[in-house]
């Protein structure tokens, strides 16, 4: 599962300046293949947030706004607010909506309007943090819903 510091050191990574060993010629960045593009990062995690929740592959218009209500919801979840269980209910709903009231993904919501959407749901469920809740990694919610094998 993609991390927050994964992202960001992809966000901040780059070729600096030439250096003088290099003898101050600017010489162009060769590719890292060893980290995915950002865009890669997002498919490949809604990808496996929807094998391991069951449910069927997201069409590829639907996963820049499903990138962002996981990271929104991995928010709430890392802190104790939302348990794995209602995590993985609320993203299931998020889904299925998105599917049936928007499949183009068309208007797209920007991260305050999910905020608001999950905010309003956490209060129409009353979903309270449990006392004995214990900060999770971020996206960790994921993995704790995963069905035995």
């Amino acid at each position: 599962m993609a991390s927050l510091a994964f992202l960001l050191a992809l966000a901040c990574a780059g070729a600096g300046p030439p250096t003088v060993a290099e003898g101050g010629r600017w010489r162009e960045p060769t590719p890292d293949l060893s980290t995915p593009p950002a865009s890669t990062v997002a498919h490949e995690t809604i990808r496996t947030v929807h094998q391991i929740l069951l449910l069927a592959p997201p069409p590829p218009q639907l996963v820049p706004e499903l990138w962002d209500f996981y990271l929104v919801l991995s928010e709430r979840a890392a802190t104790g607010e939302v348990s794995p269980g209602w995590a993985a209910y609320l993203y299931t709903n998020y889904f299925l909506d998105l599917v049936q009231q928007r499949p183009s993904g068309l208007p797209r919501r920007d991260r305050n309007e999910i905020r608001q959407h999950l905010q309003a749901s956490i209060e129409y469920y009353n979903i309270r943090k449990r006392p004995e809740a214990r900060p999770a990694p971020f996206g960790h919610w994921v993995y704790q819903v995963m069905p035995n094998q």
